[in-house]
C-alpha cells in the first residue's frame, strides 16, 4: 500500500491525483479511490467530517455530514487521524448469484477523537462508510445523520414510499415494505411519508447508482425522509427504541403503540451499518453488483446442510385443486398431494402457509391436519416443509418460544420456517431477525423473512436465511392494487427492490390476462402480465428460495411451461446485467454449471430487443429451449406462448420480441 500526500491542490486535480494513488490526502481533505480508479470518495475532515462521492470524475453524491450522537458521551467530535488499508482475495459463495465475490477494496479509517472513527470503503462496484465506537460498557444512541444528497436535479430517481398500515396508527416505521417503486422527484416526496431503500438514481451519462445498507445488524434500519422545502436532499429517519410496556401483541403482529427518545441501546465497542452506493455502467448491470454481500459479516460454523430450491405453495392458489377425490383444504390428504407435485416436478420444499396451527398457536394443529404424517410423507419423497409462522406466535405474551417451536417440528422433521409480519425494523426488531437466524441454523432449518424490509448481507452471515419479501410481489394481483400495472411494477422490482439481494416475489401464475380483461380474485388469482412473462421472472428474479405460486392443478393442465421454471436454478455460478433501461425492458443472463438462462421482460406495449450472445464466449454450436409470447398475447389471451428450439453460435445476436407485458426466456446448453 502506497500513501500520496498532497498540499494546497484544487479539488479537482486531487480527484484526478487518487485515480493514480489508493489514497491521497492534504491537511484537511483526503481521497480514497477504487481498486479500479473509477470511485472516489473525498473526504474533508474541517470544520466537520464531509463526504463526496465521484464516479469517472463526476459528483454522484454530496456533501453529506455523517454524525452521531450518544447519551452520556461527549458531542462534537474532531478530527484526530486517519489509519488506512487495502482488501484484496476473493470469497465463495455457494448460495448466491454468483459462485465467487471479489471482496477487493481500499479502505480509510477516520479517527473523531479516542472513541468513534468512521470507516470509508471503496470498491469498484461501490462506495460505502460506517461508524466504529470504541466505549468503554454500553452505549445510547440518540440519532444517526444519515442523509442522500444529489449534486443536481437532473437525475433520474426511483423510489418507494412507505406502505399505507392503518394498523400502525400513524406510525410511519410499522408498515410491510411493500411499497411500489415509482420515478419520483424528490420535492415531490411527502414529508410525512418515509422512503424505503433501496432507491435508485439514472444520472446523465447512462451511470446507475443505487442506495441501500449492509451489516444491519442490532440496529435501527435506514430509510430516509424529505425536509420541508428541500429539492435535493433526503434525511435519514431511524425508528426509535420501542417502548417494552407498550407493545401489543396479537400472535400474529408486535406492534408498538410507544417509543423511547433513543435509537438503540447497544454495546460501546462495535461497528455499525454501512450506508453503501452501489454504482453500474448502466442500470442493467445493477444486478451484478455484490457490495451488500461482500460488505456484511462473513459466516462462521458449517452451513453445508443449507438447500436452496424452488418451492410449491398453498397460500396464493388458496389450496384450489380439482379432480381430486377428498375435499381441498388444510388437512392431511391435501398436504399430502401439494407434496406429490413437489416430488413429481423435483422442487426442494412445500410451503404450508398460515392456517395449519388454530388460531395461530403453534403447538396447536389443526384437527384436520397429521403434520407428523405430511412431514414423514414428504421426507420419503425428498421434499422439505417449510411452515408459516407469525412473528408475534413466536413471541406469545412476552415468552420467548423460539428454541422449543424450532426443536419440536425439526424433530418431527420440518425443513424450515416462513416468518411474517414482521412490519418493523427498529433495533428489537433487527435483533429478532438476527437471533433467529442463529438460533434456525443450530436447530438446521432454513427461513424466509416476510413482512420484512429489503435484505441487508444477513444471508451471508447465516446462509440459512434464503429470501426475504419486502418487495411488491405477485400476491398483490390478489386484491388488485389501484394504478398499478404490473408489467412496469416489475420492471421497477427487478431494477430497484432487487439490486439489495434476494426476494420473495412468488411468481408463476398460469392464469394470465391482458390488463384491460385482468379481473382480481382471492381464490382464483391471475396475473396483469403474459405466461412468458411469468416464466421469465424465475430467472430475471434472484432468490435462493423460489416459489411456484400457482397450484398443483394449475401446472399440470400447462406441463411444459411448468417444467422448464420448475428446473431453474436458484444460485448461480454467474449472473450479467446484459441490456436494460429503467421503466422500459430488461435483460439478464444467469449461468449454472455449463448451461445458461437467459429471460426478458419488457413494457405495457409490445417490445423487441437485439440481445448479443458474446457471454456464450467462443467455441461450438449452443442450443436453445425459447418460450416467447404469442400473437394474441397483447390483445385478446395474455396466456398464448410459443415453444420451439434454436441453434445459435456465440457472438451472434437474437431478436427477441415481447408481447405488452410480456417477456421471453431460454435456456441454452452447448452442443
Amino acid at each position: 500500500m502506497h500513501i500520496f500526500a498532497t498540499r494546497l491542490l484544487p479539488r479537482n486535480l486531487l480527484a484526478a491525483l487518487a485515480i493514480a494513488a489508493p489514497f491521497a490526502c492534504q491537511a484537511d481533505l483526503y481521497s480514497v479511490k477504487s481498486p479500479d480508479g473509477r470511485n472516489v470518495v473525498e473526504v474533508e475532515t474541517l470544520p466537520r467530517l464531509s463526504l463526496r462521492v465521484f464516479r469517472d470524475g463526476c459528483l454522484r453524491l454530496g456533501p453529506v455530514e455523517p454524525m452521531m450522537e450518544f447519551g452520556g458521551r461527549p458531542s462534537g467530535f474532531a478530527f484526530s487521524g486517519c489509519e488506512r488499508r487495502s482488501l484484496k482475495g476473493k470469497a465463495t459463495s455457494p448460495i448466491y448469484k454468483k459462485s465467487h465475490v471479489d471482496l477487493s477494496a481500499n479502505c480509510a479509517v477516520f479517527r473523531l477523537g479516542d472513541s468513534l472513527a468512521v470507516n470509508v470503503t471503496v470498491r469498484d462496484d461501490a462506495a460505502a462508510y460506517r461508524f466504529e465506537t470504541s466505549f468503554d460498557g454500553m452505549a445510547m444512541v440518540l440519532s444517526e445523520t444519515a442523509d442522500f444528497v444529489l449534486p443536481s436535479a437532473d437525475a433520474e430517481v426511483w423510489l418507494a414510499n412507505e406502505w399505507p398500515n392503518a394498523e400502525a396508527k400513524g406510525d410511519t416505521f410499522q408498515n410491510s415494505w411493500e411499497a411500489p417503486h415509482r420515478k419520483r422527484r424528490l420535492e415531490d416526496v411527502s414529508p410525512t411519508n418515509i422512503v424505503c431503500l433501496p432507491l435508485v438514481v439514472r444520472f446523465p451519462d447512462g451511470q446507475a447508482m443505487c442506495v441501500t445498507e449492509s451489516d444491519l445488524r442490532g440496529y435501527p434500519g435506514w430509510n430516509l425522509r424529505r425536509e420541508e422545502g428541500a429539492t435535493n436532499r433526503l434525511s435519514g429517519a431511524f425508528a426509535r427504541a420501542p417502548d417494552p410496556g407498550a407493545l401489543e401483541n396479537d400472535l400474529t403482529h408486535v406492534w408498538v403503540r410507544g417509543r423511547l427518545a433513543h435509537l438503540a441501546e447497544t454495546e460501546g465497542r462495535r461497528t455499525y451499518p454501512w450506508r453503501v452506493f452501489m454504482f453500474a455502467d448502466f442500470p442493467a448491470r445493477l444486478c451484478e453488483n455484490d457490495a451488500v454481500w461482500a460488505l456484511a459479516r462473513e459466516a462462521e460454523g458449517d452451513f453445508s446442510w443449507v438447500r436452496p430450491g424452488v418451492s410449491a405453495w398453498n397460500w396464493w392458489n388458496d389450496t384450489v385443486v380439482r379432480g381430486v377425490d377428498f375435499k381441498p383444504g388444510m388437512n392431511t390428504a391435501t398436504m399430502k398431494h401439494y407434496v406429490d407435485f413437489a416430488a413429481e416436478m423435483k422442487l426442494a420444499y412445500l410451503v404450508i402457509d398460515s392456517g395449519w396451527c388454530v388460531k395461530d398457536e403453534l403447538f396447536r394443529v389443526v384437527p384436520a391436519l397429521d403434520l407428523a404424517e405430511v412431514c414423514r410423507h414428504a421426507r420419503e419423497r425428498g421434499v422439505g416443509i417449510i411452515l408459516w409462522a407469525g412473528w408475534g406466535s413466536l413471541l406469545p405474551e412476552g415468552r420467548d418460544m423460539r428454541r422449543e417451536v424450532f426443536e419440536r417440528y425439526s424433530a418431527m422433521g420440518a425443513a424450515g420456517f416462513k416468518i411474517d409480519f414482521i412490519d418493523r425494523d427498529d433495533v428489537e426488531a433487527e435483533r429478532f431477525v438476527e437471533s433467529t437466524a442463529a438460533l434456525a441454523a443450530q436447530c438446521r432449518l432454513v427461513i424466509d423473512y416476510h413482512g420484512m424490509h429489503k435484505p441487508t448481507g444477513l444471508s451471508r452471515t447465516y446462509p440459512n436465511v434464503l429470501t426475504y419479501e419486502g418487495v411488491f410481489g405477485l400476491e398483490q394481483v390478489k386484491w388488485a392494487a389501484p394504478g398499478i400495472d404490473f408489467a412496469e411494477s416489475d420492471l421497477a422490482v427487478f431494477f430497484c427492490r432487487m439490486s439489495a439481494g434476494p426476494m420473495d416475489y412468488t411468481p408463476g401464475a398460469m392464469r394470465n390476462s391482458v390488463r384491460k380483461f385482468y379481473r382480481p380474485s382471492y381464490s382464483t388469482p391471475e396475473s396483469m402480465t403474459t405466461r412468458v412473462h411469468q416464466m421469465a421472472l424465475f430467472t430475471l428474479f434472484e432468490s435462493p428460495l423460489q416459489m411456484m405460486c400457482d397450484s398443483p392443478t394449475m401446472y399440470r393442465e400447462n406441463v411444459e411451461c411448468a417444467k422448464f421454471i420448475a428446473a431453474v436454478p436458484t444460485v448461480w455460478d454467474e449472473t450479467r446485467g446484459l441490456a436494460g433501461e429503467l421503466g422500459k425492458f430488461a435483460v439478464v443472463a444467469r449461468r449454472k454449471g455449463s448451461d445458461w438462462w437467459v429471460a426478458a421482460i419488457g413494457p405495457r406495449q409490445p417490445f423487441s430487443v437485439e440481445v448479443k450472445l458474446d457471454f456464450l464466449g467462443d467455441g461450438a454450436e449452443w442450443e436453445a429451449d425459447v418460450f416467447e409470447d404469442g400473437p394474441l398475447a397483447s390483445s385478446k389471451d395474455a396466456c398464448d406462448y410459443r415453444h420451439g428450439s434454436l441453434r445459435v453460435k456465440p457472438g451472434e445476436a437474437l431478436k427477441v420480441k415481447m408481447a405488452g407485458g410480456g417477456g421471453w426466456c431460454a435456456r441454452f446448453c452447448s452442443r
